[in-house]
């Protein structure tokens, strides 16, 4: 099947495969912004561009967990990317607030790594600062 070869190109190469969940969908339209446009709608336009050009880098492939208007819950959504065995997920959500002056993104990540806890983190941090 296509998902089996998603890790690898023509000449049978691995690549760096990412797979983009496009948040919300279907009966969950997510955030409504200011002149009422649905952060579903939103994502999966963001994460049908943000595909296409990571498709054309060399040595990288990207993947949807949806590619049209449709509901998928949050445990399939990262469930698609551990059985594709993606080398990053990234699930994509846009912001809304009724202020049309508000600009910027939120990122947030995840890191299963025990050196990347909170406490090492702040450690880290205070060594940095002190």
């Amino acid at each position: 099947s296509e998902d089996n070869n998603l890790n690898f190109d023509k000449e049978g190469t691995k690549s760096f495969l990412v797979v983009i969940d496009p948040g919300h969908g279907g009966k969950d339209p997510g955030a409504i912004g200011y002149s009422k446009t649905l952060e579903k709608d939103i994502n999966l336009i963001a994460s049908k561009i943000l595909q296409s050009k990571l498709n054309n880098i060399s040595g990288i492939k990207a993947y949807l967990t949806r590619s049209d208007d449709i509901y998928i819950n949050l445990h399939d959504r990262y469930k698609i990317a551990n059985q594709l065995k993606a080398d990053i997920f990234i699930s994509l959500h846009s912001d809304a607030s009724e202020s049309k002056s508000v600009r910027g993104y939120s990122i947030f990540s995840l890191n299963k790594d025990p050196k990347h806890t909170l406490q090492n983190v702040s450690k880290k941090k205070e060594k940095l600062l002190y």
